[in-house]
């Protein structure tokens, strides 16, 4: 069985990603995930994390849209297909339905992995020492999600978890995105955790 944790980053990006195609990554991946083909794990944080920024994330979205619409607007009639497809209703009601789709995933599909007053101590700590990932900026609630899904892994006796995320600067040896940073081997390897850097640019895992 395939586990897969998704960073909040990697969700607010697939609220968008390939957005004028039908077939698109995000509809795979939720086909997977809503059929039971993968198991989708995640940590109470990442839950706060998903509803705190979804609606920001719309937002920034629509007005983005509405950039491109005008900026089209110009260029062609209003009829021409390109010209519709940026309706600012039309995306609305597009991300509105992505938005409803992980929601329901979280609320019935997903696993999600419990915090404690013993991983609140050991974040705190590394927070306090800049250890990955926080040797970069402060990056308390990503050490909460990483010790968490950690310890669940454990746990469970997962044989494998893996964790996709965009935010490589937290958790890739510097520049390199695709390598998990050394100082953090240990905590995938003791969670049977797989770090896998969501690249954006080819719209799927790499």
């Amino acid at each position: 069985m395939i586990y897969l944790a998704i960073d909040t980053c990697v969700w607010l990006e697939l609220l968008k990603i390939d957005f004028l195609n039908k077939d698109n990554y995000f509809d795979e991946l939720l086909f997977w995930i809503e059929n039971g083909h993968v198991i989708f794990v995640t940590t109470e944080n990442l839950e706060r994390e998903w509803m705190r920024n979804k609606d920001v994330k719309k937002q920034e979205i629509l007005k983005s849209f509405k950039e491109k619409k005008r900026e089209i607007a110009g260029m062609m009639s209003a009829v021409h297909q390109l010209g519709n497809m940026y309706e600012p209703d039309k995306v609305e009601a597009s991300i509105n339905n992505r938005m409803s789709r992980i929601d329901m995933l979280f609320s019935n599909k997903a696993i999600i992995a419990k915090e404690s007053d013993e991983i609140y101590l050991e974040a705190t700590k590394r927070n306090l020492n800049c250890s990955p990932p926080n040797h970069a900026k402060d990056s308390f609630r990503d050490t909460i999600n990483l010790l968490t899904l950690k310890k669940h892994s454990q746990d469970h006796g997962y044989s494998k978890c893996i964790f996709t995320t965009i935010n490589y600067k937290d958790f890739s040896e510097g520049n390199e995105r695709y390598t998990l940073h050394s100082r953090l081997e240990q905590d995938f390897t003791e969670g049977n955790l797989e770090y896998v850097f969501f690249d954006t640019s080819i719209k799927a895992f790499s």
